[in-house]
């Protein structure tokens, strides 16, 4: 036999939680109890993968059932696998305790996917050392999906060596609202204290040893909370429409710490949606001075299906030659009979951050004139869509850590100066 069966059985209620020992790290040995105990179980199980260094050439069953996969010591190296770890649309799942290396796969490949409900990925270690576009590949892919809503969960205490975040609402969704829920038709989650449908990554620290790309990103209504990291070389980034592909919905980023060893572009370049940027601290030379950005891509580039954001496309407002753009910075829910109408005002509010020490504002970049006189700054207005060196009215930031990570963690609230690992 390949695994050790049943350690520990709790009853609660009618469901029985089990928890499985696996006899080594290999993929096989873990895809039968994943086949024959946790996909047939009734959810919450956890599956305990013993220390040892594995290989694997294919990815694990996806898993159906909630469950915990612990890994302390279990070092996987991924050869030509997307997806390895799947949780599928399975809620109440967790990835702890794994380190996890990829090389040599496809550009696209993720690591590891999600599309469920209370989920938790915590103290991993996230190790790229691939080449060309596949070290831009995602560690963590969170996802929705068609009739799936937005997921909602938290990814804290992890070490991502040249690994991102990147989260969508609904990337299953085409130019018009799709399935209900769709993302761009929910109230914002921002200052509320219902934050299902929001994805926090805190506490974790991100390196990277090139300026290729982020730390997290997101599109197709997707909603985030970046907060307590530490990055090194790295940014945040919410992208915009493009082609048929909605623009990100939301994002709150607090009190992380930013440095940089390598001349980076940019520390924030949120491009989509509404959000709140306060408290952060950019600390050298080599985050340039205009590295707090916003644009808005259709302002300054006739994209596919969308066109330009000009007058002419029904995507937009059209209040004033296409503004508001559809899902611009400072735009918020969308009205039941879009395209037809406009979406509401929901402007960007950003304070205290600081670059060395000096308060530091955002810029608009990306003012090409290709779609309209003054490109990007022409639809991004200060004052209207986004308001600088000013706290939202009403804002309250949500619990701290994030509920039910544990009194272990609740007791470290230095731990992103230590490097959230």
């Amino acid at each position: 036999m390949l695994r050790i069966l049943a350690l520990i059985m709790i009853l609660a209620g009618s469901a029985r939680a089990a928890t499985f020992t696996a006899a080594d790290c290999e993929r096989a040995t873990i895809n039968t109890i994943i086949a024959n105990d946790i996909n047939p179980g009734a959810g919450g199980d956890t599956l305990v993968v013993p220390p040892g260094y594995c290989t694997w050439t294919a990815a694990l069953t996806t898993f159906t059932k909630g469950v915990t996969l612990k890994g302390y010591g279990a070092y996987i190296y991924i050869d030509g696998v997307s997806s390895p770890i799947n949780f599928g649309t399975a809620a109440s799942c967790t990835l702890e305790g794994f380190k996890i290396e990829w090389s040599g796969v496809p550009s696209g490949t993720v690591m590891v996917a999600i599309r469920g409900q209370t989920f938790r990925v915590t103290r991993n270690y996230f190790l790229n050392t691939a080449t060309g576009g596949s070290s831009t590949n995602p560690a963590v892919f969170i996802n929705g999906g068609t009739s799936i809503d937005h997921p909602t969960g938290v990814v804290d205490h992890n070490y991502f060596d040249k690994g991102r975040v990147l989260v969508y609402g609904n990337a299953a969704i085409p130019g018009n609202p799709g399935a209900d829920p769709e993302p761009w038709r929910l109230t914002s989650s921002i200052g509320n204290t219902d934050q299902t449908g929001v994805v926090y990554v805190e506490d974790n620290y991100f390196t990277r040893t090139d300026a290729t790309h982020n730390a997290t990103d997101s599109q197709y209504g997707g909603r985030y909370v970046f907060r307590y990291n530490t990055v090194v070389n790295g940014s945040t980034e919410c992208h915009s429409v493009n082609g048929n592909e909605r623009g990100c919905r939301s994002f709150e980023i607090y009190q992380n710490d930013f440095s940089a060893t390598i001349e980076m572009q940019h520390a924030f370049f949120q491009r989509a949606g509404t959000g709140v940027i306060w408290g952060n601290t950019i600390a050298g030379t080599n985050y340039i001075a205009g590295g707090f950005k916003f644009d808005n891509i259709r302002s300054y580039t006739n994209v596919a299906i969308a066109g330009c954001c000009d007058g002419l496309s029904s995507w937009d407002g059209n209040v004033t030659v296409g503004y508001p753009c559809r899902d611009q910075i400072g735009r918020g829910i969308d009205s039941a009979d879009w395209p037809t109408s406009t979406q509401v005002s929901d402007p960007v509010y950003e304070w205290s951050n600081t670059r060395n020490g000096v308060n530091w504002d955002p810029t608009v970049v990306n003012n090409g004139t290709d779609c309209k006189a003054g490109g990007s700054s022409a639809d991004i207005i200060s004052g209207t869509d986004y308001i600088v060196d000013t706290e939202k009215p009403g804002y309250l930031t949500h619990t701290y850590p994030y509920p039910g990570i544990g009194s272990a963690d609740q007791q470290r609230p230095n731990v992103r100066k230590r490097g959230g690992f």
